[in-house]
């Protein structure tokens, strides 16, 4: 491609969650690679304002608290959010954007793109979303759906960037590294740990708890590992069940974002389903291993240290509408034996065998 010496800033609007801003986060490359001297800046929430900063390609962070507008709408202070929308629609129109690119798809994220000034306002959108705040719409579910960030990699091709060389990368600050490696070693001490994201958005996106039980179970007998499960706070009841039976270390709750993604970086593997924690896998360290049932959102892992365990069901994927009067056979099928059969296969890929102990 023909790459443009123009100078040019871009605002890139992607204010949540964890696992969706590493998808993204390559996109930021893409232009680079196309237009080195193009100015980059990410809008985000402050609690993920660490994964964007010292990225050699995001030249500058600025923080959207959403949850501090949500609040002050609750409580019907207009007043005062007027105040906030406006003081951001200074700051965003003192950089002179020429071109922001909602990569959220969501009212507020639209608003923001036209408060920023910018002539072109180009954002993804859904089946069913409409947002008249941008001059342009790109559907996030035309992409090739095999791939990791497939919505993302196709906006970039819509817009002429090569996604030849998506590299999903993660900067971790060594403060973080070091709470979140004070919380485990409270916990297990020294042990080397594999990691479980048992936690989905719905109930069909989850493994049963049996299995769990069972995996983790005879993962520690053949590989001398112990387990710590990761997740949502409002999920720590489902994963203290797992814990109790296989003698798991429930953190679910206990870590931030930020910290959770430390922990999963020094895991000998990680086991997950349809969950953030799991997608975080792909741009860390640990050989991962995704199971997807009720949802798809991709085929294969951009790695040799990814897979991804899918049975591809006459029903499935339904998403939020299932049809199986809550059997869940495309989850109910990928059974303990093919889970540890997989890890196998890919601890074996990634030579990491024989640096584990087999019992």
């Amino acid at each position: 491609m023909r790459k443009n010496h123009q100078k040019k800033s871009v605002l890139i609007i992607r204010a949540s969650s964890l696992g969706d801003i590493v998808l993204a986060i390559p996109l930021t490359k893409c232009i680079k690679r196309s237009a080195p001297r193009t100015h980059i800046t990410w809008l985000v929430q402050p609690e993920f304002k660490d994964v964007l900063l010292n990225n050699p390609d995001i030249d500058n962070v600025l923080i959207y608290d959403r949850n501090l507008w949500k609040r002050l709408l609750k409580k019907r202070k207009f007043v005062t959010l007027i105040k906030c929308v406006l003081q951001m629609h200074k700051e965003l129109k003192g950089y002179h954007f020429d071109t922001a690119i909602d990569l959220q798809a969501q009212p507020d994220t639209g608003l923001l793109a036209m408060l920023s000034g910018a002539l072109h306002r180009i954002g993804l959108s859904g089946e069913d979303s409409h947002n008249w705040f941008l001059t342009k719409r790109i559907s996030k579910i035309l992409g090739d759906r095999t791939q990791v960030g497939s919505e993302y990699r196709y906006l970039a091709n819509q817009l002429g960037y090569s996604d030849s060389q998506w590299e999903m990368n993660l900067n971790i600050p060594m403060e973080t590294r070091m709470t979140a490696g004070e919380l485990v070693e409270e916990k297990i001490g020294n042990s080397d740990y594999l990691v479980i994201c048992p936690t989905a958005a719905t109930t069909q996106q989850q493994w049963f708890t049996d299995y769990w039980q069972q995996v983790t179970l005879r993962l520690r007998g053949r590989y001398q590992l112990r387990t710590l499960i990761l997740g949502d706070e409002d999920q720590w009841d489902y994963c203290e069940k797992i814990a109790r039976v296989s003698g798991a270390t429930n953190l679910a709750g206990k870590a931030s974002a930020m910290q959770c993604a430390a922990i999963i970086d020094k895991a000998q593997f990680l086991i997950g389903v349809d969950t953030e924690l799991t997608h975080l896998g792909h741009a860390l360290s640990p050989p991962t291993v995704a199971l997807f049932g009720a949802s798809h959102p991709y085929a294969y892992g951009e790695h040799e240290k990814s897979s991804i365990i899918y049975l591809d069901r006459y029903c499935s994927p339904c998403k939020t509408k299932p049809t199986c009067k809550k059997q869940y056979q495309c989850m109910k099928e990928i059974t303990p034996d093919k889970v540890l059969t997989e890890i196998k296969s890919l601890l074996k890929r990634n030579n990491k065998l024989k640096s584990l102990t087999i019992s």
